[in-house]
């Protein structure tokens, strides 16, 4: 597809390029992440889906593999009777057998699909809960909420979350709280929670514990000499234990507690309760900056270091993934920003 064709797109909703920035402390805008692909994948204006989008064409193909199998179960049949297509001249052959083979090729495209949407869903969480802590740098501290089992039954996930969506829900109309919540589920199968929260709208009180770090865990101890950060009890949960560390204040520290915090949604197997996180209704997504871009022109070099954002690549040719680092001077100098869409969702509405 030629240039002038690809910039055309934008006009219509679609385009082959995403630019992701964060709002930070001070008001500034932080970029973080480009990807460019080979196709038009991106859909800013939620356009209705056609047969050109990916999830057309998997369509077209599932009706191509009926359209076969009934081809085929009609050769079958017709052999094993010994007759031949014309004795059945002007008899339609073939809307009976998609009938006949419509309702199996459906069955195995879903069950060929259930664990692909189960992942697309997991990775699309995990991106959510990235663009939530990363873009609400009031989200200073990173809690643990346990469950006493002599306050609530903590193996009851619908009595938990109640009392929890209590909790919360007192604290976001009284306090203004902000909060990020993973559920999950000890070994034995009680539910507790991990996530961040805005320290201004609950009561902490400080521990003589310090958090450390062994290079794999974080570590927990009661030893006023060990290095690490002081950690609190949000001491108006009272309901079961907790533990909050505040997080640090440059974006790297934000960045190493969101990949920390995003690893329990990575190791679930199936959501917990139903929902992969829990989300207050007040918080900031980031700006996304859509456009066309020919990915063959992306200047960008294979290493980390160094004044950029990270860059994501995908060819449809070779389905395969380039990782580096674009730098923002040549974008700066006017090689992307023409023919720009830009949309900034102020508030979440997602669970």
């Amino acid at each position: 597809m030629t240039s002038k064709n690809r910039l055309a797109l934008i006009d219509k909703g679609f385009a082959n390029a995403r630019l992701k920035l964060y709002l930070g402390k001070n008001g500034e805008l932080i970029p973080d992440s480009l990807m460019v692909c080979e196709r038009e994948c991106f859909n800013p204006l939620e356009l209705p889906m056609s047969h050109n989008t990916p999830t057309g064409k998997k369509q077209m193909k599932l009706r191509e593999k009926i359209d076969e199998e009934a081809e085929r179960f009609i050769d079958e049949a017709l052999e094993q009777s010994g007759k031949t297509r014309g004795y059945f001249a002007g008899v339609d052959l073939h809307t009976p057998a998609v009938r006949r083979v419509e309702a199996e090729c459906l069955r195995e495209a879903q069950r060929s699909t259930a664990e692909a949407n189960k992942e697309r869903s997991r990775r699309r969480a995990r991106i959510r809960c990235r663009d939530y802590v990363l873009g609400n740098s009031d989200l200073d501290m990173m809690v643990t909420l346990t469950i006493d089992g002599d306050s609530l039954n903590r193996y009851d996930y619908n009595e938990v979350v109640k009392r929890l969506s209590q909790w919360l829900s007192n604290r976001v109309k009284r306090n203004g709280l902000k909060y990020v919540l993973v559920p999950e589920l000890h070994k034995d199968g009680a539910v507790h929670f991990h996530g961040f929260v805005n320290s201004n709208a609950v009561k902490l009180t400080k521990t003589k514990f310090k958090r450390g770090y062994d290079g794999k865990n974080f570590i927990y101890a009661l030893d006023p000499k060990r290095k690490g950060k002081l950690i609190y009890n949000v001491s108006d949960w009272d309901v079961g234990y907790t533990t909050a560390v505040r997080i640090g204040k440059n974006e790297a520290d934000r960045e190493a507690v969101a990949t920390y915090i995003l690893k329990y949604l990575a190791k679930q197997a199936e959501k917990v309760g139903g929902r992969w996180y829990l989300h207050s209704n007040n918080l900031s997504l980031p700006y996304e900056i859509y456009f066309c871009y020919n990915y063959l022109e992306v200047p960008c070099e294979a290493v980390t270091p160094g004044p950029g954002i990270n860059l994501k690549v995908i060819t449809r040719r070779t389905n395969s993934t380039f990782l580096g680092m674009l730098n923002l001077n040549e974008m700066y100098e006017g090689r992307i920003y023409p023919q720009t869409t830009i949309r900034a969702d102020t508030s979440a509405n997602e669970t």
